[in-house]
């Protein structure tokens, strides 16, 4: 690889830069100071919202069946649990780690939980999301990965990409790339996101 030093890229950082290319109407200013607030690695406390997704995931692994886990549960048994991936790769003449931690790995599919408190589940919502490009790339043993939704009713939805309709991560990162260019946003990657160690 041409460049020595190493840039980490997660799938949170993506998301983020996405969000501000998809977010809800009127959400565009906060979806800005979001992604800054990423790309800038400040940290932010851990949202009600975002606590109850992690105890509804840690509920599933743990197999405590309830009428919004028992899908959710027979559909990772006997999976593996938060696995984290570290793989590097180039992309535009930088050398980038990605990194990534997947909720359940089972057989040939990679399985996302997702819990909502406030939402119904709508068609095609993680299609403009990270994860499955990163992931993915992750594991090349994965064909496909599923997001499991659990809404606001504690009904459970799936959503499938397979890898063959999935954008390339490195072609995600490239976009990414050349955005933070375009918005004078680069130099501050490169310096906040350097693998140090």
């Amino acid at each position: 690889m041409s460049n020595l030093k190493t840039y980490e890229i997660t799938p949170s950082l993506l998301n983020s830069w996405l969000y501000m290319y998809h977010c809800y109407e009127g959400q565009e200013e906060n979806a800005k100071s979001e992604f800054l607030n990423a790309l800038n690695r400040v940290h932010t406390p851990t949202t009600e919202a975002q606590q109850a997704g992690i105890d509804f995931e840690n509920k599933c692994y743990a197999g405590e069946i309830t009428s919004d886990t028992q899908a959710i549960i027979e559909i990772i048994n006997g999976g593996t649990y938060q696995m984290s991936a570290r793989k590097l790769i180039e992309v535009d003449n930088l050398n980038i780690l990605l990194y990534g931690r997947l909720d359940v790995i089972k057989g040939d599919t990679i399985y996302d939980i997702k819990k909502s408190m406030s939402s119904k589940y709508v068609a095609k919502k993680y299609y403009h999301t990270a994860q499955q490009s990163v992931y993915l790339e992750l594991f090349a043993q994965a064909r496909k990965m599923i997001y499991l939704f659990n809404d606001l009713n504690g009904e459970t939805h799936e959503e499938q990409y397979n890898r063959e309709d999935i954008v390339p991560a490195s072609s995600l990162i490239s976009a990414f790339l050349h955005d933070l260019k375009l918005r004078n946003l680069y130099q501050i990657f490169l310096e906040k996101w350097e693998v140090k160690d």
